[in-house]
């Protein structure tokens, strides 16, 4: 053990001591200090990561539903992915106001008493638009708030009603005020109502037009006196009528081949309507083969099921086959 030497001066007073008493008394002692250990290094420890904060809720009112104005339908399609699994939907028009949804192949359309709905065959899950003067009879005077939807812009509240919870939101299309429910019973809240804010954040807007007549009145081309050219103008006819009668036989039998009848159904499997309106024939040689190559460009009118008009034109290209008739040979 080592010894350390401290001095310790202590003073003494009093009173009425003598000299010695009121002397001053140095005194030396030795005194074992506390013993020093020693300790093992503490074992380094990595840092602790303090927890990532949780991201905060987007405040109330500042996300949209939308990502821009309500756009005008233009003849496009989309998918909805739910849980990684693509939703292949249907163009669907709302049956009095110049709305539309894509809506998914597994729903229907139906109406209600506010005006179309699209959602389950049971009609208790479902998308409804109306024009927000018609306010519903079964919304009550005071609505209530689900916090979750808060954040959109476009959220007025909710209500429950016949066991079902029901979701409003506000949006303009064109200038004019719609109000859209989206309505869920508690079994299927969870997953349907997804689906329902997506088929309202692309919702489209389309304008109703007068239906179109089927028919073709475009003008007869010149093709020549020919036998052959007359030939093909008359496959040509043949194959429009077709498509303007929805005649799949006729339509077949003015194709190349079975292969190219088979690539192009899509022209007639369809309840569209078609109006031909214009007809060009090009005539020309082919000059590494010195073979004859003949087409028409043919424009047209097309009215959809759903009520989209559109304005198109084709390509139609005609082959002569091993029998010598000319038949068609692509229409793109």
């Amino acid at each position: 053990m080592i010894i350390s030497t401290i001095a310790i001066l202590t003073v003494i007073s009093s009173g009425c001591g003598s000299a010695k008493d009121n002397a001053s008394v140095l005194t030396t002692a030795q005194v074992s200090p506390s013993p020093v250990v020693t300790a093992s290094p503490a074992p380094s420890v990595a840092p602790t990561a303090s927890p990532t904060p949780a991201p905060a809720e987007p405040a109330a009112k500042s996300v949209s539903l939308f990502q821009s104005e309500v756009p005008v339908y233009d003849g496009m399609g989309i998918s909805y992915v739910v849980n990684d699994e693509q939703l292949d939907t249907e163009f669907k028009v709302h049956q009095t106001l110049p709305l539309a949804v894509f809506m998914p192949v597994t729903m229907e359309r139906f109406e209600r008493e506010q005006g179309t709905a699209w959602g389950t065959a049971d009609k208790q899950n479902y998308l409804i638009l109306y024009a927000a003067s018609d306010k519903s009879a079964d919304q009550p005077t005071e609505l209530g708030s689900n916090p979750v939807l808060a954040k959109y812009k476009e959220y007025i509240g909710s209500y429950s009603v016949a066991g079902r919870t029901v979701e409003l939101f506000a949006f303009k299309a064109q200038g004019k005020d719609y109000t859209a429910e989206i309505s869920t019973t508690p079994d299927q809240q969870e997953t349907l109502f997804p689906v329902f804010r997506d088929m309202l954040s692309y919702v489209q807007y389309m304008e109703k037009l007068p239906p179109l007549k089927a028919g073709i009145t475009a003008k007869t081309p010149d093709v020549g006196n020919s036998s052959e050219n007359k030939q093909i103008l008359q496959e040509l006819m043949k194959c429009l009528g077709a498509i303007v009668a929805k005649d799949k036989q006729q339509f077949n039998e003015t194709m190349y081949s079975d292969r190219v009848a088979e690539g192009l159904a899509y022209h007639i499997d369809n309840n569209a309507i078609y109006r031909f309106t214009r007809i060009t024939f090009n005539e020309s040689v082919d000059s590494a083969t010195n073979k004859k190559r003949v087409s028409f460009n043919v424009e047209f009118e097309r009215m959809t099921e759903e009520g989209y008009f559109s304005e198109q034109s084709l390509g139609i290209p005609l082959l002569k086959n091993k029998q010598g008739v000319w038949k068609i040979a692509d229409m793109d």
